[in-house]
């Protein structure tokens, strides 16, 4: 018997900063599933989530302000 040999997968990025990957013998799923973690990996689909609805700056830099609040208070507990 032989035995298959595991598929590998290629992941190509332009230079815009996109990313595509190339399908290999028509196993599309195992394509869609290694661009989703290149996109998870590369903070795209969280862009995409943040640029859903608008934000104010200054609640945007309040965010940031209370979360180095919390950092400083974590770090002086040590």
């Amino acid at each position: 018997m032989k035995t298959k040999k595991p598929k590998k997968q290629r992941v190509y990025e332009t230079d815009a900063g996109g990313c595509h990957v190339m399908v290999i013998e028509k196993d599309l799923e195992l394509a869609i599933k290694m661009l989703r973690q290149k996109m998870k990996s590369a903070d795209k689909i969280q862009l995409l989530k943040d640029k859903k609805e608008y934000v104010k700056p200054s609640v945007k830099r309040r965010k940031e302000i209370l979360l180095a609040k919390f950092n400083e208070q974590f770090r002086n507990n040590d």
